[in-house]
């Protein structure tokens, strides 16, 4: 016949069941401290670091798979690299507006303020790659230009802001020599390029010099002298394209408009300065 425990024992039964049961909870208290804890450390890391849209100042030092610097914000770097640069401050831009390459962007979310970072970027996530198709082959060395040429009256007066006045010598902003009015017939003008044999010129768009050659029957012959990375700048239908000369042959030259960091990895080195951000 089993006994029926008396009070004593069942207390001290009872009292040996709620001490595992007291660390079970202690326990889960313990858990969901250390949770709301790293959720609260999370949430705050989260709003101290970048995100899409705000504007930040970063410091930074570009440079090729060689180790040759292309670009930086800092001087003591710039200057031991020997690069042309006039200025040197720290870069400030907006996350997610697309004025960045995808690259540098996508390496700048998530740090936080004086945090570093080191990042290589592909072509792809940078200037694309190098396309045979953006060098322009075999441009002309020589020119020929009209000595004389003619415009209506209106068009004289949209380009010169004034009436024609006969044996009137004028300037041009996009021409770098004088013009004179040699004729004025009925409604058009006649309008003469005042250039002289062996005059050196530099045509407009570029940065090497050109010289006249020749000046017979009626036509300006003038001679290119293009050099290797002359850079050049000329209007499209859809804007200025930039571009650098890359080849010079005899009667011929070719300008390159690909990007000068087109088909290249590109190493970074990012400080995070300043995030600034909309309340």
């Amino acid at each position: 016949m089993v006994k029926k425990p008396n009070e004593e024992t069942k207390n001290k039964t009872d009292s040996k069941k709620s001490v595992p049961n007291r660390y079970f909870i202690l326990g889960v208290i313990g858990l969901i401290i250390v949770l709301v804890i790293i959720f609260f450390s999370i949430e705050m890391l989260s709003k101290n670091s970048v995100k899409t849209g705000d504007i930040v100042q970063v410091d930074y030092v570009g440079y090729l798979e060689d180790g040759k610097i292309f670009d930086t914000s800092i001087k003591e770097i710039g200057e031991k690299g020997l690069l042309n640069k006039e200025a040197y401050s720290p870069l400030e831009f907006q996350v997610g507006k697309g004025n960045m390459i995808p690259g540098f962007e996508k390496a700048i979310v998530g740090l936080q303020n004086g945090e570093k970072t080191k990042v290589e970027i592909l072509p792809e996530e940078a200037y694309g790659a190098y396309r045979e198709d953006l060098v322009l082959r075999d441009n002309k060395r020589e020119l020929e230009l009209k000595k004389d040429m003619n415009v209506t009256k209106e068009t004289y007066k949209n380009l010169f802001e004034k009436d024609p006045v006969l044996n009137d010598v004028i300037e041009m902003e996009s021409v770098p020599w004088k013009l004179k009015v040699k004729r004025i017939l009925n409604n058009e003008v006649f309008i003469e390029n005042l250039l002289s044999k062996n005059e050196k010129i530099t045509i407009p768009g570029t940065t090497w010099e050109s010289y006249v050659k020749d000046i017979k029957n009626g036509v300006i012959l003038i001679r290119q002298n293009p050099q290797i990375e002359n850079s050049v700048a000329f209007p499209t239908s859809s804007g200025f394209v930039r571009g650098e000369v890359n080849n010079v042959k005899e009667d011929t030259y070719d300008i390159d408009t690909n990007h000068p960091l087109a088909g290249k990895k590109l190493i970074f080195e990012i400080t995070l300065l300043n995030i600034k951000r909309e309340n």
